[in-house]
């Protein structure tokens, strides 16, 4: 479920003086691999479901998620991946045109019964902004652009506390599974509520590492509550009803109250069945087709000379002959628009120049509290003005920078 290779928070610290720092998002050792934090769980939130693998493993979404922004909708910018292997972290296909960020749990190879002498590779995905799983062809892979790596799981597994699945006659607890009932009677109780409460439980034990989570028993144990609506104090304990609800095949331990006791139970189903690649969509098993729309053909790109070895093209400086050529100087003066949240210090800020365009008769003069300078009503609308362009210029980057044909690293040194 939640098992893979070493994946640690923390950086190791070699002076117990110095505090831990924790490691950085993306591309960290340069080799390709991302690294991607998770949401660490530590209090009260509220969340919404968002998938059922079993009692000890529930996905929740907090209410604030930014799932769909973290989605491809246009795949002219998508890139096939070529390179797949266990835990690496790549964009699949959640549904039939939108592309999710997801990481590989698991390889398989298969023999094509329509070309002889060939196999197909599937892989198994973790959708990471949703919990679910699923097989897919390794053909519909496209690569992770490092600015998805930036932001955290918005998907946050946890264990509900207290419940365990009882077997009359069965002691080893290392036989013990959870039924399809059980887990289908979880998912009926979660679906008559639509915000929850989680609670996170005291843990004594805490670990420096993402990985094998479920394997050492540290994955995040709660209490959940379901809310009638956000208002709602009390909610309505989950644990409580679930155990009500299966009567003698689940067992509530009431006495319980540090999570490191509170054990991980897998549900009663195979890894891997041959009918999880055989009913694949289409749009699962090829990779989409590129749009036309804004590639680089489309674009001109090819007349653009920066797309070479060197930069060329770079924005000119602008001067004072730039600005009068421009009609942004009046009487000799410069309206500007200061940048507040760029601003450093009093030595060293950031502007944009105004450009009135209102004629001589349409301007109010009023007499500053000096007497010697001038205030136009005008400027209202020229920084109104100024700030569309803005606008539109920064939604034009946006569209073109959004492909990833259209970016290249630029050496820091030449900056």
């Amino acid at each position: 479920m939640l098992s893979g290779r070493v994946s640690p928070r923390f950086e190791e610290v070699s002076d117990t003086r110095n505090p831990p720092k924790m490691l950085p998002n993306g591309d960290v050792y340069g080799d390709g691999r991302l690294k991607i934090h998770r949401i660490p769980l530590c209090t009260t939130a509220l969340c919404t479901v968002s998938h059922v693998t079993s009692p000890s493993c529930i996905w929740m979404k907090p209410i604030n998620h930014i799932t769909e922004k973290l989605q491809i909708y246009d795949n002219s910018g998508l890139i096939h991946s070529q390179a797949f292997h266990e835990d690496r972290y790549v964009m699949a296909p959640i549904r039939e045109g939108v592309y999710g960020r997801a990481r590989i749990r698991a390889i398989i190879e298969a023999k094509n019964k329509a070309i002889e002498n060939l196999i197909d590779t599937y892989v198994k995905v973790l959708f990471i902004d949703e919990g679910k799983t699923q097989w897919l062809s390794s053909k519909c892979l496209a690569k992770m652009d490092e600015t998805f790596a930036f932001h955290p799981w918005q998907a946050i597994a946890v264990c509900l506390f207290k419940v365990s699945p009882f077997r009359d006659g069965l002691t080893n607890e290392k036989d013990l599974k959870w039924s399809e009932e059980e887990i289908s009677s979880l998912r009926k109780i979660f679906k008559k509520f639509e915000l929850f409460r989680i609670e996170a439980v005291l843990n004594s034990v805490q670990c420096n590492d993402y990985h094998d989570l479920v394997k050492t028993n540290l994955l995040i144990k709660v209490n959940i509550f379901g809310l009638e609506s956000e208002n709602d104090e009390m909610g309505f304990s989950i644990a409580h009803m679930f155990a009500r609800e299966q009567g003698n095949t689940v067992r509530l331990d009431r006495k319980l109250y540090d999570g490191l006791f509170q054990k991980i139970y897998y549900p009663d189903e195979a890894e891997f069945c041959i009918t999880d690649i055989m009913g694949l969509e289409t749009w699962q098993k090829i990779f989409p087709e590129q749009n036309t729309f804004g590639t680089l053909d489309n674009l001109e790109l090819k007349k653009l000379d920066w797309l070479g070895n060197e930069i060329g093209r770079e924005i000119p400086l602008v001067d004072v002959d730039w600005l009068n050529e421009q009609g942004f100087c009046h009487k000799g003066e410069y309206l500007v628009n200061v940048e507040g949240r760029s601003t450093i210090s009093p030595y060293e800020f950031y502007a944009r120049f105004l450009k009135s365009t209102h004629s001589r008769e349409n301007i109010s003069e009023i007499e500053a509290v000096n007497g010697n300078s001038v205030q136009f009503s005008s400027e209202d609308d020229a920084m109104i003005a100024a700030n569309n362009v803005l606008v539109e210029l920064a939604d034009e980057l946006n569209s073109f920078y959004g492909h990833p044909r259209n970016r290249r690293i630029i050496n820091a040194l030449r900056v």
